[in-house]
């Protein structure tokens, strides 16, 4: 029987070993990440043993990367500064970057693990074929865990899932093939800041924000959040308010806010 969600069993185990307490929405989240694709039975994931998959994290125009903070979904912003392959295992990637909470900034260390690759059943080529002379080898989903440490002594963890394809000559590339299609997203975290006891959702992805409510995103073609969280946040500077004027009401001020390389 093909399913959609067979790809993320092995995520279970996972959160479980890592207490992640993502899991009771893993099921709603995968069956909008994987909308146009159905996946192989089998972990690929040896494949990727000789691939370093650095730039499919740094691909993404910071403008596009989207998340949420707390039970009031606050705006986050959040920055890959470098991600280096490890030398001795060969599926943990180093990373460094920063991210940006109602204007103040954070620097976090740490790593991503990926557990999981499987292959698409089917090669896509984007809306109305138009990447059909690309000539992808192939395209597919990996999912893993990730573990940084902020500055302030916080923690974030959690789980990712991306999609990558292979070119002609077997380069890895980031997977944006069905970007133009309504509720397309990538590179989805999906975890929690850990602060001693207290655990705080925080979610971010290309695109789109995975796993937040539904009030949220009231946007087809693009993520658009709703009135009341435009509202809510409105006192800051990298905010859902501002977010709202660059991109639908032309207001070049915040446009300006949005563009800026905040993490420099």
């Amino acid at each position: 029987m093909k399913s959609k969600f067979n790809f993320f069993l092995v995520v279970s185990s996972v959160i479980i070993l890592t207490s992640f307490d993502c899991y009771e929405t893993t099921n709603k989240f995968t069956k909008r990440f994987l909308h146009w694709e159905e996946l192989e039975p089998e972990n690929s994931l040896t494949e990727l043993n000789e691939k370093d998959l650095s730039e499919i994290w740094l691909a993404t125009e910071n403008t596009d990367v989207l998340g949420i903070y707390g039970e009031s979904q606050s705006r986050v912003r959040l920055k890959f500064i470098a991600i280096t392959k490890d030398t001795s295992e060969v599926q943990k990637y180093m990373v460094t970057g920063k991210y940006l909470l109602k204007d103040s900034i954070y620097s976090f260390t740490g790593f991503l693990n990926i557990v999981c690759y499987k292959k698409f059943r089917k090669m896509q080529s984007g809306v109305d074929n138009v990447h059909e002379s690309l000539k992808m080898q192939q395209q597919g989903a990996i999912e893993g865990s990730y573990n940084f440490i902020v500055h302030d002594q916080s923690i974030l963890k959690g789980a990712f899932y991306s999609k990558l394809c292979l070119d002609s000559i077997g380069i890895i590339n980031y997977d944006n093939i069905q970007l133009p299609s309504d509720n397309f997203m990538n590179n989805s975290f999906i975890g929690k800041r850990y602060i001693g006891s207290e655990k705080i959702v925080m979610n971010w992805g290309d695109y789109r924000v995975p796993n937040c409510s539904d009030d949220l995103d009231m946007g087809a073609g693009m993520f658009s959040p709703s009135d009341s969280y435009v509202n809510s946040d409105s006192l800051y500077r990298h905010s859902w308010n501002n977010y709202r004027k660059a991109y639908f009401e032309n207001n070049r001020a915040a446009q300006q806010i949005e563009m800026a390389n905040w993490w420099k």
